[in-house]
């Protein structure tokens, strides 16, 4: 099973290197990824319950102020929408966008060119959305 995390008060890319590999380690982890930028930590694996103590406790042996908590698995995240200039192609794209798996809403004001999505947001659902974008108006 995957799951998602957030990674609080970590501001070294190289630390967060050692405590992706650190946990990753872990016998109940088949693959940890960390995406440093979003401070998202993914794991798959057999997790239980008592899975996110033990990886706090791996964690902050590398880093003490370091905290992972469960992300939020649903979320509003405003996006620019940039190089639209047509509102029909917008409204294509605000509705493709809205039925794609993860998104539970997509509502796109395009006088000021953004976009509202809530749902679960991953590195994969982006590159969706973008792509999905990109398909109606290159």
């Amino acid at each position: 099973m995957d799951r998602i995390y957030e990674i609080q008060n970590l501001d070294c890319a190289h630390c967060g290197a050692k405590i992706e590999e650190a946990i990753g380690k872990l016998e109940e982890v088949e693959k940890a990824v960390l995406n440093y930028p979003l401070k998202k930590l993914k794991i798959t694996g057999s997790i239980t319950e008592e899975f996110l103590g033990k990886m706090n406790e791996t964690a902050r042996k590398i880093e003490p102020e370091v905290s992972i908590v469960p992300l939020e698995t649903e979320k509003t995240h405003e996006f620019t929408v940039n190089n639209l200039d047509c509102a029909h192609c917008g409204a294509k794209i605000e509705e493709a966008i809205g039925k794609l798996d993860g998104v539970e809403k997509a509502v796109l004001n395009f006088p000021l060119k953004k976009l509202k999505i809530t749902g679960s947001i991953s590195d994969d659902l982006l590159g969706k959305m973008n792509e999905t974008a990109r398909k109606i108006e290159p």
